[in-house]
């Protein structure tokens, strides 16, 4: 008879063996022995070999393919697809766990059944761990402040509504890092795979679904040394245009209706982000007509300033 796990954990790939390999053997290392571990090789070259893995690290890792990239959101929805674990857990290839990390979230978890999603603190490492630490701890120090969240026992916090108002401003790296039960997952939905800032955007959906919980200890350990594939400064309008795009959408979410001024406003600031960026780029016109697509979200004095500006940049040719 086969043995359901209790946990599946799903790590999506792309041409980096050393790095996957370091995350494997942190799975492997894990205090909780009742996992699958499910590695989504999305187009490497070469493949990612399922021998090999199995010699190295043992047979509770399974090896899916994609024979061309699709990307990190549709990897991730593979690998939920195929998981039968209770509870999903999520791991990028240049990542880690800590030892406890399975053990802490599930058992959390499983003394919580309100919570029905754990997001999981963050702790970095590499050449850039300061910078990025300091850069989180101040992000979360102003969303866990807004958020109000109920100290439920040592480190862990459970949110109500203010959690969804709160990660429209602003979704930091800890609120990316979720647990949850494959069953809650499905109820969220999938990754949007057309968005760059997919886990953003689950994260959102997740909190505005149901309850949402953190354990702010930082067990998922995460590797900072510029080797990211979507995190470069020359792709910050792509993350503007994102972040427009998914609140957009969460327009048409049934669970959104008593968050719609929240939403709106919201909308508009990521709309003035886009309109920026095009006017760093030196494309006023561009600014111009993507902030006037936005007044039919609403006017308010800051979006005719910026209107105004790209008015200007247009005229100017700056």
């Amino acid at each position: 008879m086969k043995i359901t796990p209790l946990v599946s954990v799903i790590i999506p790939t792309h041409n980096r063996p050393e790095l996957l390999s370091e995350a494997l053997a942190s799975i492997a290392a894990q205090t909780m022995t009742d996992w699958q571990a499910i590695i989504v090789d999305d187009g490497s070259n070469p493949a990612v070999n399922q021998q090999d893995i199995e010699t190295r690290f043992g047979n509770k890792f399974q090896l899916l393919r994609h024979t061309v990239p699709q990307g990190g959101a549709v990897a991730k929805n593979s690998g939920v697809t195929a998981a039968t674990g209770k509870y999903i857990a999520f791991l990028d290839d240049d990542d880690l766990f800590a030892p406890t990390y399975l053990e802490h979230s599930i058992k959390i978890l499983e003394a919580n059944p309100l919570i029905k999603t754990l997001f999981m603190g963050v702790n970095y490492f590499g050449t850039n761990a300061d910078w990025a630490q300091n850069d989180v701890l101040k992000a979360m120090e102003k969303v866990l402040a807004d958020a109000q969240g109920i100290n439920k026992t040592n480190h862990l916090i459970q949110f109500d509504d203010h959690l969804f108002i709160t990660l429209l401003k602003s979704v930091p790296m800890p609120f990316q890092r979720p647990v949850t039960t494959r069953e809650h997952f499905h109820q969220v939905g999938l990754y949007q795979p057309d968005c760059l800032l997919w886990d953003c955007d689950w994260a959102l959906r997740a909190a505005l679904n149901n309850v949402c919980g953190l354990f702010n200890v930082g067990l998922y350990l995460q590797r900072a040394e510029s080797q990211g594939y979507s995190s470069t400064p020359k792709r910050r309008l792509e993350h503007t245009l994102s972040g427009f795009a998914f609140k957009k959408r969460l327009l048409a979410d049934p669970y959104v209706d008593k968050y719609k001024k929240q939403l709106t406003d919201s909308l508009m600031e990521a709309g003035r982000n886009v309109a920026w960026e095009y006017m760093t780029q030196g494309r006023g016109l561009k600014a111009f007509m993507f902030l006037l697509g936005t007044l039919r979200y609403g006017i308010n004095p800051l979006q005719l300033k910026f209107l105004l500006h790209a008015i200007y940049r247009c005229i100017s040719n700056k």
